[in-house]
């Protein structure tokens, strides 16, 4: 049988939230941003923070998970939550701009490409097609020797 949540608002204190304890799983608002909320599951003992709001344009509800508590303290939690709802009154959608960063950063992990990798590209692409064939071997030799040892396992990027 699933245990039912409790619900009731209260100002945060990292006194009184680290010391939580309840048979029963509990949904606490605080009292002094509104929207922010924490959730304790007896399960597991996890403390979450999370921030409701109302998108403006479709007026649907939304909630977007700001942390752990351990991870954060109240006065994070509160700062988070305060740059959300200012991102809110915007106009923004923060879960839609996560998600948005979180694509952006899969695209850019997908692009990325390591030297060894970009070598093999100019060898075929650029030295086979411009260079004479004793040339060919002196960059091939270059490249094996010096380069790939020491550099080829290295993206791109973080050069």
């Amino acid at each position: 049988m699933e245990k039912k949540w409790i619900c009731y608002k209260k100002v945060f204190r990292d006194t009184w939230i680290r010391n939580l304890k309840s048979k029963n799983n509990l949904v606490i608002s605080d009292t002094m941003v509104p929207g922010l909320h924490l959730k304790y599951y007896t399960a597991t003992g996890n403390i979450m923070f999370y921030l409701g709001y109302r998108v403006k344009v479709t007026q649907k509800s939304r909630c977007i998970q700001i942390g752990r508590y351990g991870d954060f303290d109240v006065a994070a939690v509160r700062e988070r939550a305060i740059e959300f709802r200012k991102q809110i009154a915007d106009g923004l959608d923060p879960v839609l701009e996560r998600e948005n960063k979180n694509k952006k950063t899969e695209e850019q992990k997908r692009n990325r490409i390591k030297v060894k990798d970009l070598l093999k590209r100019y060898f075929e692409e650029h030295s086979k097609v411009y260079k004479k064939k004793s040339t060919q071997k002196t960059d091939q030799s270059k490249i094996n020797q010096y380069i790939n040892p020491c550099l080829g396992d290295l993206w791109i990027t973080d050069l």
